[in-house]
């Protein structure tokens, strides 16, 4: 059975659902052959951070636009699938001029990552969901390219978020990760670093890119964060999304993990008589599903905390401190 893995994400047209994920590996010339080798849909380059765009600043990959354009050129005339820009930032992030250069050079969309500046006060929830439609919609306003915006987990209603930047906005990523901040005790100073997402963690994503999907059937989703094994990935196309963005796995296994993973979807699709993607999402769960097994959940739950609540003491006289007579 000669199947179908091509999709759609947000006007990106990709001869599989694997995304690769913006990470240091996708500035390497040999894995990213390995990524097209093994039938990737997309790359994400490595992001370019707002916060060192700023004259005076020694040049680097991920601190210098120009050298970013340049990998832009230089990637996209090398390999045929979709690149897509990265660019993140703090909230009041200024891009003038970026987005549409970045397009010039060749990139087909850009993905968009803003967040609070730690060292600022406490903002209300509601003002950095503004910052993150005001930043899509400057973005969108400048570019001919679909903008694909990433989401945390930290916000507090996605699906309004969305229903707010959606005009100004081809796709949404979910989720984003924070970095992780330690103390090095030796030192006394900060670290952070991103490390690698825990294999399966995509099933913490999974109710979102249900609701999600159920009210905007039209809008590109792409899942981010724990796809490691076919299973993950077909769960998230079964979610709703459209696309899985693999990273962590590719470091832990290499390139050659696409592949797998896209194995394990063509069996999935002949054991179930499927031969296209599209033909996949008819086998996807409706959210009225999702709300009666988060019914079950709360019954079972109240059921089992009254079936091993502590019994009441009975009550006994005692004296004034407590003892039984």
């Amino acid at each position: 059975m000669n199947l179908d893995l091509s999709t759609e994400f947000g006007g990106l047209q990709m001869k599989s659902p694997i995304i690769v994920g913006s990470c240091p590996l996708t500035a390497d010339e040999f894995q990213r052959i390995g990524m097209v080798s093994n039938n990737a849909g997309a790359i994400v380059l490595p992001s370019l951070f707002s916060s060192t765009i700023l004259p005076g600043q020694a040049p680097q990959l991920l601190s210098d636009p120009n050298r970013y354009i340049d990998l832009i050129k230089h990637v996209t005339n090398q390999i045929q699938i979709p690149i897509i820009a990265s660019i993140q930032g703090k909230l009041d992030a200024d891009w003038t001029g970026l987005p549409s250069r970045l397009v010039e050079a060749g990139a087909a969309a850009i993905e968009l990552s803003v967040w609070p500046c730690p060292t600022k006060p406490l903002t209300d929830p509601r003002e950095i969901e503004t910052a993150i439609v005001s930043q899509a919609s400057y973005i969108h306003s400048e570019c001919f390219a679909p903008v694909f915006v990433k989401l945390t987990r930290e916000l507090t209603s996605i699906s309004y978020l969305a229903r707010t930047i959606f005009p100004n906005a081809a796709g949404f990523v979910l989720f984003g990760r924070s970095p992780v901040v330690d103390i090095e005790l030796d030192s006394l100073k900060l670290s952070a670093c991103w490390g690698l997402s825990t294999p399966g963690s995509v099933v913490q994503s999974l109710e979102t890119l249900i609701r999600v999907r159920n009210e905007f059937p039209q809008i590109g989703l792409a899942a981010c964060g724990g796809v490691s094994t076919s299973s993950d990935l077909i769960k998230a196309l079964l979610a709703g999304a459209d696309a899985a963005m693999v990273t962590s796995a590719i470091y832990r296994k290499g390139p050659a993990v696409i592949g797998c993973l896209l194995q394990g979807l063509t069996n999935f699709m002949n054991s179930r008589g499927v031969v296209t993607l599209e033909e996949l999402k008819s086998l996807r769960p409706q959210v009225a599903d999702l709300q009666r097994q988060v019914d079950i959940v709360g019954c079972e739950l109240e059921t089992a905390e009254n079936e091993h609540a502590q019994p009441e003491f009975e009550a006994v006289s005692g004296d004034r401190f407590g003892h039984p007579k």
